[in-house]
């Protein structure tokens, strides 16, 4: 058993090898295939790259002549492009530092320091970028600007600094930045200060007056047959700033205290009729008050009104809804109405006109004019 076997693995091992070396020449063939397929690719690419270069040189010579004639003729353009340009910024340097010049002197031989001003901010409005006036308006206004005696005086200087400062901010050289920020900086500083000193006088020239339109109320409740003090009260009210109130929720609810207390005295003082018009003015007190609650409303871009009927939005700029308002302003006599009262209506008709568009600005004042003549 054992030749057999061995002659059958000795004939197994020469067919594996038969078959083996086959495979392998069929390999190697097709790889010898590609290598030939790769080289005919190579050649025709090299071929074509010849052929295109070969083609680029004689488009080249052919041309070269134009395109040297060209490219000279750029390069002569682009030179005298740079020599004209460099000219002309020559010249505005020139035009500009000649004008410059003419204005400081204009404004150096100026005497007049209200024109000198005017030319200084004149100079700044077309140089903006210029240092030399912005420090020329400081030397003028900044010794006004801490002027402690008169406030008024103060606040315009650094509302005219405050205006310039930032259009130099706006303008200033790189050079000039940090400058333009401690400028513009301390101006805004001072004009805060300033406002919260103006604010702080108004207020407590208010309180004063409302001290002493009390202290009259007071004289007319022990004496309300005086005349003379419902003159007084009268003469107060009027120079009172009816307007500044608003800006101080607590003065504006004591003002309307003190006036609800003079309507009280008119009714015990006359009687029916007193009640009578202290009903009156009440009324135009509600009145006015309510104009104000919708322009207050109205303001912030919608409202809806309870007062007059549907709980729908209303725009106060339309004839039908504006025309409510000028019928309330305008139904009541003036000499009816006690000086608080009337004071409080012209305020209240104020509100309303601040309030309307342009077109709405007219349209009111066409319907008070129609309703003055109604009456």
């Amino acid at each position: 058993m054992e030749p057999i076997f061995l002659v059958i693995t000795v004939t197994f091992l020469i067919i594996v090898a038969i078959v083996l070396g086959f495979l392998f020449k069929l390999q190697t063939e097709k790889f010898k295939l590609m290598e030939k397929l790769l080289e005919r690719q190579r050649e025709d690419f090299l071929k074509i790259k010849k052929e295109t270069l070969e083609s680029i040189d004689v488009i080249v010579k052919e041309n070269d002549s134009l395109l040297r004639n060209n490219l000279q003729k750029m390069l002569t353009g682009l030179d005298d492009g740079i020599v004209q340009a460099v000219q002309l910024s020559e010249n505005l340097k020139y035009y500009k530092k000649e004008s410059c010049r003419l204005w400081h002197e204009l404004i150096k031989g100026e005497t007049n320091e209200s024109k000198k001003l005017g030319l200084i901010e004149a100079a700044i409005k077309r140089y903006p970028d210029n240092r030399m006036y912005i420090e020329e308006l400081r030397r003028m206004l900044e010794p006004l600007s801490v002027n402690e005696d008169n406030l008024l005086v103060r606040r315009e200087a650094l509302m005219r600094l405050r205006d310039n400062a930032t259009l130099f901010l706006e303008n200033c050289k790189s050079k000039d930045i940090d400058y333009a920020f401690e400028f513009q900086n301390k101006v805004v500083s001072s004009m805060e200060s300033v406002v919260r000193k103006i604010d702080e006088l108004r207020k407590s020239k208010l309180e004063r007056e409302l001290n002493v339109l009390e202290e009259k109320l007071e004289r007319a409740k022990e004496n309300p047959n005086n005349e003379a003090i419902y003159l007084e009260i009268e003469e107060i009210d009027t120079a009172i700033e009816h307007n500044a109130l608003t800006n101080y929720p607590e003065l504006q609810t004591r003002y309307e205290i003190l006036s609800q207390e003079l309507l009280q005295i008119f009714k015990e003082k006359e009687g029916e009729d007193g009640n009578t018009l202290r009903e009156y003015n009440e009324q135009a007190l509600v009145d006015a008050r309510h104009i104000m609650q919708c322009m207050e409303r109205h303001s912030e871009g919608g409202v809806k009104d309870k007062f007059f009927g549907p709980n729908d939005p209303v725009n106060y700029n339309e004839r039908h809804h504006l025309l409510k308002l000028v019928k309330l302003i305008s139904k009541y006599e003036g000499n009816k109405l006690l000086p608080s009262t009337t004071n409080y209506m012209r305020i209240a008709e104020a509100e309303v006109f601040n309030n309307l568009s342009s077109e709405g600005k007219v349209l009111f004042t066409e319907l008070m004019i129609q309703e003055a003549y109604r009456s």
